[in-house]
């Protein structure tokens, strides 16, 4: 039997937007759903309470621990995680009737489940990480929406300064004095595979040093996946200029125009487009670290899988006082950003 191309079915996609609970993803996709009438929403299984307002089979279905684990077991779920000690889990069945009918369906997941949509369906996906502001900006967001008990939003809170407890933990194994480090924030970049769409997402950084940004040349960086990542989709380094001078914008770009109108990248950045036998790039398993000078040249790779990873920066006042500062070779900005970093024992600014 020939079938042409008008009665071929065009199979759906799916949509997941991913955030820790309080960056918006819910409000974010009631309105994508009001201006798409033909988008469905999957709606998840949790072993939660209702929140007020929400109604059981139109928000979440909400069931009992025993029966959750009995879906697992009978693996019904397409993807679950553990959340703040309750589960939620995307249902098999109704998911694939939809994108079988050739309809794109919306997912409003927590990232552990996009991880894992991500491992089994990455062909139909497209995806969006949501992230607040900052941790004070999330407390004020889960407060005023009145959803949540005081112990679970504090849990929230915690969950994210205990990261960077956990880094200050970290410093102190490696011997680093605590009073007289100062740190950044610690920011979780998503970076899309090779021929995604990269929409809210930082794009893959071209060769830098973070020193043309900063203006501080005792800067140490810390990179951490948060997955194996192959030497195909971690990060590159050029190491026959680390000691060379590299033409770059720093002269003309402006952090308060990249944050305030986007005519930069996060970062100056140089056009030169160094040779493969020139860059050197590392397979990084979960839980390594790689750690390395602000003021070595570096970028980012895009390879075949998304790439979820930690980074952060740090200074040591130590250094300046003891001279350990490489000579500045070609940053032409005039304004060191202190306040980007903040002492981890008092929290004020790197001076």
């Amino acid at each position: 039997m020939e079938i042409n191309d008008n009665e071929m079915k065009r199979k759906g996609i799916m949509f997941v937007l991913s955030s820790p609970s309080g960056a918006g993803k819910t409000s974010l996709s009631r309105k994508l759903l009001e201006l798409d009438k033909e988008l469905f929403l999957s709606i998840s299984y949790t072993t939660r309470p209702p929140r007020p307002g929400e109604i059981d089979g139109e928000d979440y279905f909400f069931i009992n621990n025993d029966d959750f684990a009995f879906m697992q077991e009978q693996n019904d779920f397409l993807e679950y995680a553990k959340v703040f000690d309750y589960y939620y889990g995307t249902p098999k069945k109704p998911v694939k009737k939809i994108l079988d009918k050739g309809r794109d369906i919306l997912f409003d997941i927590d990232w552990q489940g996009t991880q894992q949509l991500m491992n089994n369906s990455k062909d139909d996906l497209v995806k969006v990480f949501v992230l607040p502001p900052s941790i004070k900006e999330l407390e004020r967001r889960l407060k005023e929406r009145k959803q949540d008990e005081d112990e679970i939003i504090q849990n929230r809170i915690k969950f994210c300064k205990l990261i960077r407890k956990c880094f200050a933990n970290f410093l102190l194994q490696i011997e680093l004095g605590i009073q007289s480090t100062f740190m950044d924030y610690i920011t979780f970049r998503y970076s899309p595979a090779s021929g995604m769409k990269n929409i809210g997402t930082l794009i893959p950084t071209p060769a830098h040093r973070d020193t043309w940004a900063s203006n501080i040349f005792n800067q140490i960086n810390f990179w951490f996946p948060t997955h194996n990542v192959s030497d195909r989709n971690s990060i590159f380094f050029v190491p026959k200029y680390f000691q060379k001078r590299v033409s770059n914008n720093s002269d003309e770009w402006s952090f308060y125009r990249y944050k305030k109108t986007k005519e930069f990248l996060s970062t100056p950045v140089s056009n030169i487009k160094f040779p493969q036998n020139q860059i050197v790039s590392f397979n990084v398993k979960k839980g390594e670290v790689l750690c390395f000078s602000g003021h070595h040249i570096h970028g980012s790779l895009v390879g075949e899988s998304d790439r979820l990873n930690l980074e952060t920066r740090i200074v040591c006042e130590n250094d300046e006082e003891n001279y350990k500062i490489p000579v500045n070779l070609d940053a032409m900005g005039t304004v060191r950003k202190n306040k980007w970093f903040r002492n981890l024992k008092t929290g004020k600014s790197y001076i």
